[in-house]
């Protein structure tokens, strides 16, 4: 499953941790201003201490709100004053009062009236000359007295707005890194641990599906492409090892036993043990023995070329009918001598093509000499030109017996032998020369059983 990009995921995280960081902070100091103004603004405690505690705790009071005192008779006439008084009032109306009195001390809405102070009024002690006790405080005295005391509370509570700063931060931190580590860190962690199963030599490893973004995805998808890829690389590098290692001992067991019958006769002919009527078939045999380690030598040489950039393919415009035609001649003998029949069917119009001569030759040439090889049941060997628009399509097929169904697949590649008990000269690199021959040049080679017949066709382009 695939989710958004890492850049989307990266920027989303960091949008989401400077929001809750910046709304941290901002509760942080919320909290700690409303703190402060709990602890440090006056109330009316503090007021009330200007008529209980006219000596004391009032005097402070007092001095720090500019505040005063007033007793008021029953009719709210002014009768005495402690403190400072800073206005010229006399008298109250219930208006006035009612005016004062509505004001809470702190209120928000404070500035915007047209009031000049704010009062509390408390009935008298029974006995006083007074029926009523009025406090009265300037409204600007208030706002800035509440300035004052934060400032003076300021200092003391410095360290813990700055220890929860520090907290709120490292635990935003903790909680991104712990958010980054969950989305990033586990996908890396799985491919991680496939890396080093590659590392230590496990043959197969494929990584389990998980759920990360699209880059992530992307890297597991190409891991495990890249691992079966490897996987079928070694396989190949194996199977091409062991059918190489084959054909070494093959070509081994074929160079020594010409090598030893050539040694065997040379001996015999120097020791005079060979009867003069029997010598020319011993020179004979060491002359085809000869022949037979000088093809398993050119064939070698031939694969090794191929295999190699500098092979050149000198094309020169070919008569295909006339090239099959002498290719044919060739074998006439051999067939007559087997006892077999080769049908020939070349017309006379064939398109020319673009060929090398002696390397298609050679083609044409290989698959005869197989049908004759390994025709050791059938009668017949049918060659047949087929002439098209644009493709010659050169035909040689036996009535033997089929090629197993295990080397049809791989009958073309280098190293493969399907006569494994190597009653044959054949060096098993035939099919392999021919078919890089035919695709220097363009073309295709395959083998198709069809009915009864083991057929080769060889498709050559006219332009």
């Amino acid at each position: 499953m695939r989710r958004g990009g890492l850049f989307r995921m990266l920027v989303s995280s960091y949008v989401v941790f400077a929001v809750l960081l910046v709304v941290s902070l901002l509760s942080g100091v919320g909290a700690l201003v409303l703190t402060i103004h709990l602890a440090g603004a006056p109330t009316y405690k503090d007021l009330n201490t200007l008529i209980d505690d006219p000596d004391g705790r009032g005097v402070v009071v007092m001095n720090d709100l500019r505040a005063w005192v007033e007793g008021l008779d029953n009719n709210y006439n002014v009768v005495t004053v402690r403190g400072v008084k800073l206005d010229q009032a006399t008298y109250y109306t219930g208006y006035d009062l009612q005016q004062m009195l509505n004001l809470r001390l702190g209120d928000r809405q404070l500035s915007d009236t047209d009031i000049d102070y704010i009062g509390i009024l408390r009935e008298a002690e029974p006995g006083a000359q007074v029926s009523y006790w009025l406090i009265k405080v300037p409204a600007s005295s208030v706002n800035v007295q509440l300035l004052f005391r934060y400032q003076q509370f300021l200092p003391g509570y410095g360290w813990m707005l700055g220890l929860g700063v520090v907290a709120l931060f490292a635990a935003n931190c903790a909680i991104f890194a712990l958010f980054l580590a969950r989305r990033i860190k586990r996908p890396l962690s799985i491919i991680g641990s496939g890396l080093d199963h590659i590392r230590s030599g496990q043959p197969v490893v494929q990584l389990a599906p998980f759920t990360a973004q699209v880059e992530l995805v992307a890297i597991r998808d190409s891991f495990n492409y890249m691992a079966r890829e490897l996987y079928w690389a070694r396989r190949e590098k194996e199977e091409l090892e062991e059918r190489r290692n084959q054909l070494l001992i093959d070509l081994s067991h074929d160079v020594k036993t010409p090598i030893s019958t050539i040694k065997a006769c040379a001996k015999a002919l120097e020791s005079g043990m060979v009867p003069k009527e029997k010598r020319q078939a011993y020179f004979d045999a060491i002359d085809a023995k000869g022949d037979q380690v000088r093809r398993l030598a050119d064939d070698l040489i031939v694969v090794l070329s191929m295999e190699s950039t500098d092979f050149a393919v000198a094309k020169q415009t070919v008569d295909p009918a006339e090239l099959f035609r002498t290719s044919c001649v060739t074998y006439l003998d051999e067939v007559e001598a087997r006892g077999l029949t080769l049908d020939v069917d070349i017309p006379d119009d064939a398109r020319p093509i673009q060929a090398d001569r002696n390397l298609l030759a050679r083609v044409l040439e290989n698959l005869l000499s197989n049908a004759l090889k390994y025709n050791t049941t059938g009668q017949q060997i049918r060659a047949t030109l087929d002439s098209r628009p644009n493709a010659v399509l050169f035909s040689v097929a036996d009535d033997g017996d089929p090629i197993p169904e295990q080397y049809r697949q791989s009958i073309f590649d280098v190293f493969v032998r399907v006569d494994q008990s190597r009653s044959t000269d054949g060096s098993g690199l035939g099919l392999a020369i021919c078919k890089g021959i035919v695709e220097r040049h363009g073309g295709v080679i395959e083998y198709v059983r069809e009915v009864d017949w083991n057929e080769f066709r060889v498709w050559l382009p006219t332009s």
